[in-house]
């Protein structure tokens, strides 16, 4: 029997991706399993970059989150802070789970006020940074500096502190995870935690010649680092 997607013309991920000779795909899965993550990989060869899915034995390359963000705090603990807003992703995203907890480690860590109201959650788009910097300078003991889990959030959240009038490294510090090239032309500069784009996409490339040859590749971790600019620069805060 002819089904609906037949007649419309609608091609299964398995006929769609073996008709264009596709013979392995690299990947940032969006959240968990809806269905088509799975039925995509029991069809191609698979490698997951910057991003996991539990229950889904796919090697991946990711950085090194809790390396990136402990920096991140340490840095921001030697400014003198110790009221830290933590604006984060969605924790149905591997990444946002993994910073979020590596933030919370790291402020136990450094001794630091592990307040959960200064800890977010939104979608790392800017619009969330925007919001979620205002919600944490609203309310009665406002974090002294701003980490936010992604550059796009970050952005967001230098409009809002820009709209309030404060100076970004004097009045409030800001860092971002992940860096971008004009980050370093903006004044003040971002402090950001970085990684190697470019040696994620080329190991995601030999993992996934690997698969296709049919071997079993471990997952890489890549290192992150903490780049210092003067948006978190400049003399030490008093605590």
């Amino acid at each position: 029997m002819e089904s609906f997607a037949d007649r419309a013309g609608i091609q299964s991920p398995q006929s769609f991706l073996t008709q264009r000779g596709v013979d392995g795909i690299i990947i940032a899965p969006q959240g968990e399993d809806s269905g088509h993550l799975r039925t995509l990989a029991t069809t191609v060869p698979l490698v997951f970059v910057d991003r996991t899915v539990d229950g889904f034995e796919v090697p991946s390359v990711t950085s090194d989150n809790a390396q990136g963000i402990d920096q991140a705090v340490a840095h921001l603990a030697d400014r003198g802070h110790t009221r830290i807003g933590y604006i984060g992703g969605p924790r149905s995203i591997s990444t946002g789970r993994a910073r979020h907890d590596a933030f919370v480690r790291a402020v136990a860590r450094h001794g630091l006020d592990a307040d959960p109201g200064r800890i977010t959650s939104g979608d790392f788009r800017s619009a969330n940074g925007s919001t979620a910097a205002e919600r944490l300078l609203s309310g009665q003991r406002p974090p002294t500096a701003l980490l936010a889990a992604d550059s796009p959030m970050a952005v967001g959240a230098l409009g809002a502190l820009r709209r309030r009038g404060l100076r970004i490294g004097a009045d409030i510090d800001l860092v971002a995870f992940d860096d971008i090239e004009w980050f370093s032309e903006l004044d003040p500069p971002l402090t950001v935690v970085s990684h190697d784009a470019q040696a994620m996409g080329s190991t995601a490339m030999r993992l996934l010649l690997d698969v296709i040859e049919g071997r079993t590749p471990e997952s890489v971790i890549l290192p992150a680092h903490l780049v210092v600019r003067e948006s978190s620069g400049g003399a030490r805060r008093p605590a």
